[in-house]
């Protein structure tokens, strides 16, 4: 019965649906009853419907004839995927048997075909029975692979145990010879398949190094030696003993190789411990241990407590218990740990043998007589009946001489039994001493007998300071979740928090990673920390992830070669159906539409429906909604990324191009967004579609004011153009993206930045090398920003002719509106109001907002209305028209909302503020810097960020909030120093100049507006000049300066405002210089000055500075 379910067992796996291995085996279904099977018997079974047609359509070919007439008919099934080569980590293990020229000269031929016929048997059974495939038999040498065709967690280490017990069985086989082998083991990247085109053909071809790497180690062992390369050595951690040996020179690998001799099995006390030492700190399992801690001491008050703890893989289960168990050193208890392993499930008790020989102390080199002592010492403190010690001496292998207990007259059954009760007695033994943590990890692996007696333990173990944990993978059903004493506890991912906790304990503490690929870490890893750990130790070895690394936008995408075999496994298990279709998933994304996936991989619904059923009662992907309207998401981010890895570029180039296609036959208004379109392309080597539709995504998220997400596209739109040759079109293209790029730029990163020089002079540069066009301007107004904001005026005042005569050359209305909105800034900028006013007004008798909606993504990345109106609101104010200035105020925010572009409403709010604070408008300026800080945060721009810190510093401060408001206009201004943008620096520190003589740090402020002076004399900036020297008298004064000092530096401010025309500051100083000469019995000077400034104005009489005018004048008319 056994040899006919190994049968069904590998049917069923080769048809991908092992699953059912148990119903068939409950219900006595071998090969024989297959062919009688009917639908209905297969839904009483609970087979799933699609995979019902599948398993009859198998039955058909396998018999060779049609169903009979009183069975439903087979379903033939959609062709199965044809196996073909793929990318692949493979384990390869070369074994090669010693001395065979030797045997072939003293072996008549037909004798030595016979021993090397036995060899080749040998080593081929045992190969397969542990999960390897044979891939080709080399005169005497046979050529292996683990993890392929199907992959495991642990196919490194099943290569590993093959060799040695290949090279054990190999010695003890009884042939006509002695003979001996040796073995050489590698673990790689490959790409492996069906290489010869024939639908029977059993050699797997293999390219890459791994498989030439297995053969020269295999010839560097010596007879009956395993040797395993770095990266074998790398996957097994400390599950062996082993032995380094001298770095070799190896032909065909160009550096020396290192590696190791396995000696043995390791005698570590688990899994978990020999493949991560030296793992990272606990994180995020606080709730849990103290979980474990409130049950450990109700144990100890004699309760009993069994702890299933289940998770999938890589959550931390085994982690959890050996930091519990560490944590309760310093308590008197015994502990009993049973490790399960996948390659002892057929293994008897193996993992309570394991137990035993380390709670007794065994080593592998001690003698038989040594190792009885230590087991019947062991046994004989924890049981009274001495049945006990013989019995699990002989378990152990190592029975008592002439021992009166010795079993033997027992039936093997009876002795089984026999043995469990002595073991249950052991457990309550050992815990009438003290306390046991009795601890059973990964039981989804446990052997049936180990089984029996877990369930005895549970079921038995009442009232005893014992405390069980057990552990398993989510895949598992358990038995015991129904008993009182019972408790389940499932770990869940670790949240966001935890996550980048723990890639940064992972970290080297003098190279950090850059925050942005933690958190691309962390976003990858889905809160796994076993993905955590791997990737982020990936990524350190990969360099270039640190904050001083070069700039990258993620981290390496490649899988760590520690998770490879166990991701790939779990597609590898599903069949090949349910792996294209994962592939083809993984290919549109993280998430998938059935509709796009129906389209692009051109299958049939009821193939579609039926790997897609596989993979999500696999728990591989998630599924939301019902078919044909679903939408699929991986559950890991790390799974998609294995399904993908497995592709060849060739394979890869062909699903993105099918996906494309799918993507653009759809209307307008369904078109997917076109980054993703742009992604699919470029994969499929469609460079130029691919260039278009980067473009078009650079141009929808500027216009959305997404703008780091426009930088991104418009480079990688320019990448690919420069695989382009040096013609006039695509030196257009390239202008026409630049000046696209620029704007983006400049709102990411400032006016002033040098990634805004870089990119306006490469656009200028391009742009002088093709005819004189309309094309140039946007790169030559954008240039010209560049100049302005790092305070070059002599340079950005040519930008702006050269624009104006470009304008006058093509009689362009569209690029003399721009010349106008970059003179205006530069006039205003060196004092020039009226000459600025001018041009606004020119300007904007030019504009349409309908026609000219496009500039604000072409030039200088906002609207030239909305700047000049704004401009002009200051401008105004400035000259003493109050209520002309607030109606430019209002109608630039107006103008601003209307056109819903963010970069714009925020430059408005900017320079309305300005114009509210020379008015005196608190509130105004309150409101208005909230909003501009909102929206500077939402969309992340740093320039509009640093000026709204700074106004709303000001505002605060003139609230009655000075120390707040001070805090904000620093950290403005550093904001600002760090944008590369000197044009604004020294209002920047003229405000806080200003609040620092609001709250009495006069010598600071004093400090603070010379820095300002002096940047607006170097950079030729005088429009604010008067301000700065205002505030700079005024310190002085209050630092008890000489009156007549202070007097000379009033009126040298009062001078400066009188040239620029700028009547707001000229009354403002009058104001200050007149209450100097009333306190100096200069009365009447201070009478005339009030009168003929305040005479002047026609508006503006409801300003904080002129009512303060008129309530001094009447005090010195008194």
């Amino acid at each position: 019965m056994r040899a006919e379910m190994h049968h069904i067992a590998k049917w069923l796996e080769d048809i991908g649906l092992s699953e059912y291995l148990q119903r068939f085996a409950e219900n006595g279904i071998d090969i024989s009853v297959l062919p009688y099977l009917t639908d209905q018997d297969l839904k009483e079974l609970g087979v799933l419907l699609g995979h019902r047609r599948k398993i009859l359509a198998a039955i058909g070919q396998l018999t060779g004839a049609a169903a009979t007439a009183s069975r439903e008919p087979a379903v033939p099934s959609e062709p199965q995927p044809r196996q073909i080569a793929e990318r692949r980590q493979v384990t390869v293990l070369f074994a090669d048997l010693v001395g065979s020229t030797t045997l072939s000269t003293r072996l008549d031929p037909e004798d030595l075909r016979e021993v090397i016929s036995s060899y080749q048997n040998c080593v081929t059974r045992i190969i397969r029975r542990s999960g390897g495939f044979v891939a080709r038999y080399m005169g005497d040498g046979v050529l292996a692979y683990f993890g392929y065709p199907e992959a495991h967690d642990e196919d490194a280490e099943r290569a590993v145990r093959t060799g040695l017990e290949l090279v054990a069985a190999v010695c003890e086989l009884k042939t006509l010879a002695p003979l001996q082998t040796r073995v050489g083991i590698a673990t790689g990247m490959v790409v492996v398949g069906d290489m010869i085109e024939t639908d029977e053909a059993r050699e797997r071809g293999i390219v890459g190094e791994t498989p030439n790497l297995a053969a020269r180690l295999q010839g560097v062992a010596e007879p009956g030696m395993v040797v395993i390369a770095e990266t074998t050595r790398r996957q097994v951690g400390q599950l062996f003993d082993l032995d380094e040996l001298e770095a070799k020179d190896l032909k065909g690998i160009p550096e020396l190789v290192r590696s190791w001799a396995v000696l043995r099995t390791s005698a570590a006390e688990s899994r978990f411990e020999a493949l991560h030492a030296g793992t990272t700190a606990f994180v995020g399992r606080e709730a849990e241990i103290e979980l474990l801690k409130r049950y450990w001491r109700s144990a100890k008050d004699g309760e009993t407590r069994v702890v299933q703890i289940s998770a999938e893989a890589g959550l931390g289960k085994s982690h959890l218990i050996s930091t519990f168990a560490k944590q309760l050193r310093s308590e008197p208890h015994t502990v009993l740990q049973c490790f399960c392993a996948p390659h002892t499930r057929d293994s008897a008790l193996f993992p309570i043998i394991a137990c035993l020989e380390r709670t007794a102390g065994l080593k592998h080199d001690e003698s038989a007589e040594i190792k009885r002592n230590k087991i019947e010492a062991l046994i004989a403190a924890n049981s009274d009946q001495a049945e006990d010690v013989s019995l699990i001496a002989e378990l152990l292998a190592h029975p008592l001489p002439d021992s009166d207990h010795s079993g033997a007259d027992y039936s093997p059954q009876r002795k089984k039994e026999k043995t469990l009760d002595a073991l249950l007695r052991y457990v309550v033994g050992a815990a009438r001493r003290q306390p046991v943590l009795l601890v059973f990890e990964d039981v989804h692996w446990i052997d049936p007998t180990s089984r029996e007696l877990l369930d005895r333990a549970v079921r038995q173990l009442r009232q005893l300071p014992v405390l069980a944990l057990i552990t398993f993978r989510t895949e598992f059903q358990s038995p015991w979740a129904s008993q009182s004493h019972v408790t389940s506890l499932p770990l869940p991912r670790l949240t966001p928090e935890d996550a980048i906790a723990l890639i940064r304990q992972i970290e080297h503490a003098d190279a950090p990673l850059a925050e942005d690929v933690v958190q691309e870490i962390a976003a990858r890893s889905d809160g796994v920390p076993l993905f955590l750990e791997q990737v982020t130790r990936a990524v350190l070895e990969a360099g270039d992830a640190t904050p001083g690394g070069r700039e990258r936008s993620a981290p390496d995408r490649r899988i760590p070669s520690t998770l490879q075999a166990s991701l790939i496994g779990r597609l590898d298990c599903l069949g090949p159906a349910a792996k294209e279709i994962a592939q083809f998933g993984a290919a549109i994304g993280r998430e998938f539409s059935y509709d796009l996936l129906t389209a692009a991989s051109q299958r049939a619904p009821a193939y579609l429906e039926d790997a897609l059923a596989r993979l999500v009662e696999k728990g591989l992907i998630f599924q939301s909604g019902s078919l044909p309207q679903a939408n699929f998401l991986f559950k890991h981010a790390l799974v998609q990324d294995a399904a993908y890895s497995t592709l060849l570029r060739s394979s890869r180039r062909d699903i993105h191009a099918r996906i494309a296609n799918a993507m653009l036959a759809k209307g307008a208004s369904d078109l997917a967004a076109p980054e993703i379109v742009a992604l699919h392309l470029q994969r499929a080597d469609r460079t130029a579609e691919a260039i278009t539709f980067w473009q078009k995504a650079g141009e929808q998220s500027a216009r959305r004011a997404n703008n780091r997400e426009a930088v991104a596209h418009f480079r990688r739109a320019l990448s690919l153009l420069e695989a382009y040759p040096q013609t006039s079109d695509r030196l257009r293209a390239e202008l026409t993206i630049l000046s696209q790029l620029a704007p983006a730029l400049m709102s990411v990163h400032g006016w002033g930045a040098a990634e805004v020089g870089e990119v306006v002079e490469r656009a200028t540069e391009v742009g002088h090398q093709l005819d004189s066009s309309q094309d140039i301007a946007p790169a030559i107004a954008n240039l010209w920003l560049f100049h302005y904001a790092n305070g070059r005026l002599d340079a950005a005042e040519t930008v702006s002719r050269d624009l104006l005569r470009i304008a006058k050359d093509l009689d362009s209305q569209e690029v003399l509106l721009q010349a106008h909105h970059t003179a205006w800034p530069v006039n205003w900028g060196r004092g020039g109001i009226k000459d600025a006013l001018r041009h606004i007004d020119s300007g904007l008798a030019l504009y349409n907002e309908q026609c000219h909606a496009h500039h604000r993504f072409l030039y200088l990345g906002h609207d030239p209305a909305v700047c000049g109106l704004a401009i002009a609101a200051q401008l105004c104010s400035s000259l003493g028209y109050a209520a002309q200035a607030k109606e430019r105020a209002d109608q630039a925010l107006v103008l601003a909302r209307r056109l819903n572009h963010e970069p714009t409403l925020m430059h408005g709010l900017w320079f309305v503020v300005e114009s509210q604070m020379t008015r005196g408008d608190i509130s105004g300026v309150a409101v208005n810097t909230s909003e501009l800080l909102k929206l500077a945060e939402q969309y992340g721009l740093p320039l509009p960020r640093a000026m709204g810190l700074i106004y709303r510093g000001w505002a605060l401060t003139h609230s009655g909030r000075a120390d707040e408001g001070l805090a904000l206009a620093i950290e403005g201004a550093g904001l600002l120093e760090r944008t590369g943008n000197r044009m604004f620096l020294s209002r920047a520190y003229g405000v806080i100049a200003e609040i620092r003589l609001e709250i009495g740090r006069y010598q600071e402020g004093l400090s603070e507006v010379e820095k300002a002076i002096n940047v607006a004399s170097n950079i030729g900036e005088s429009f604010y000049m008067d301000r700065l020297l205002l505030n700079r008298a005024l310190l002085m004064r209050e630092m008890g300066q000489n009156e007549e000092i202070v007097e000379a530096a009033l009126k040298r401010s009062l001078e400066f405002a009188a040239a620029l025309g700028a009547k707001a500051l000229e009354l403002r100083t009058a104001i200050h210089l007149a209450n100097l000469w009333g306190q100096n019995h200069k009365r009447e000077e201070a009478r005339k000055l009030l009168r003929s400034t305040c005479d002047w104005f026609t508006e503006g009489r409801d300003t904080p500075d002129f009512k303060q005018a008129t309530e001094m004048l009447c005090r010195l008319d008194d």
